[in-house]
């Protein structure tokens, strides 16, 4: 795992567009991505992404703006509801500024999987691709007891929110509502990539990502859930 710097810096509460509600724990939310973007066509989100251009920059959405960004050929498609990454079968990946991490996290990415390929949905650093945090796979849930090595949420496909929740003794992978837990070392977090340039590619709609400081428990992470499937 990519060593982070070991400092959360706080965020501000999200804005809340038209009286719409805060997502649950906004004082320890430290990136929200939803799927109406804003999206940019360049990482220096200059140029404003229609329906069916590529994406360089998706929206953090809270005060502090960590935007997920990326150039070049590995930037996925916008689509209605999201962005569709590995569409033309050509590996796609965004990279955020999220500060690490350290004293637990937790992670949320409401996503389809249309593949079986084992591509990374989210890892712990931007050249780190080859130890991700959530990959897919297709009828397994399994983590590794040492987050250095590697750790896994997997699972059938369809719209769910998949990830990750480390409370500094334990982490737990989901997969919507299906959970395992285990004991795991702690292990910071840096920033947050999503998508891979492995060749075994995540493929399918990420429709919204979700970073906090901080183990949820079961009781917020159904409340997250919730939320990000009503976006």
């Amino acid at each position: 795992m990519g060593i982070g710097l070991g400092i959360a810096i706080d965020r501000m509460p999200p804005r809340a567009a038209g009286g719409a509600p805060a997502p649950p724990d906004s004082a320890n939310l430290q990136l929200l991505a939803v799927p109406g973007g804003p999206f940019f066509q360049d990482s220096a989100r200059s140029t404003p992404a229609a329906l069916a251009d590529l994406t360089g920059s998706w929206t953090d959405t809270l005060v502090g703006a960590r935007h997920i960004a990326g150039s070049g050929t590995t930037r996925p498609i916008r689509r209605a509801g999201g962005l569709s990454f590995a569409e033309d079968n050509v590996a796609d990946v965004l990279v955020s500024t999220a500060s690490a991490l350290v004293a637990g996290w937790s992670i949320y990415v409401r996503c389809d999987v249309t593949t079986n390929a084992d591509g990374i949905l989210a890892t712990s650093s931007p050249t780190t691709a080859s130890e991700p945090l959530i990959n897919t796979y297709t009828t397994q849930i399994f983590g590794s007891t040492n987050l250095g090595f590697q750790v896994v949420c997997a699972d059938p496909g369809g719209d769910l929110v998949r990830g990750l929740v480390h409370d500094g003794t334990n982490l737990t992978v989901f997969a919507g509502s299906t959970e395992a837990t285990a004991a795991a070392s702690a292990q910071a977090i840096a920033a947050l990539s999503i998508g891979s340039t492995l060749a075994g590619y995540h493929k399918g709609l990420v429709r919204a990502v979700a970073l906090y400081r901080g183990g949820h428990d079961l009781t917020t992470r159904n409340a997250v859930r919730a939320y990000l499937m009503g976006l």
